[in-house]
């Protein structure tokens, strides 16, 4: 008589598993119809190369402030004059 309550238990439990990954699914699609999940391959790599290129403009931009900063002070003045 012992195992009819685990095995109950152990099927409302499997029941309740069930329950609960069916609640995740979905009948909406992902994406909106008519419009492809991503974008263009060409345009996103054109945009990302905008992007390393802003990212290289900006990295030198601080390199030239923390080598003005960072120079000795004798340097420094003949860099003002």
């Amino acid at each position: 008589m012992r195992t009819f309550p685990n095995r109950s238990f152990l099927a409302c439990a499997a029941g309740a598993a069930l329950l609960c990954m069916l609640g995740f699914y979905s009948f909406l699609a992902a994406a909106p119809p008519g419009r492809p999940p991503f974008e263009d391959a060409g345009i996103q790599r054109e945009e990302m190369i905008r992007e390393l290129r802003e990212i290289k403009d900006l990295i030198k931009e601080q390199n030239s402030l923390l080598k003005e900063v960072l120079a000795p002070p004798h340097a420094r003045d003949k860099t003002k004059k």
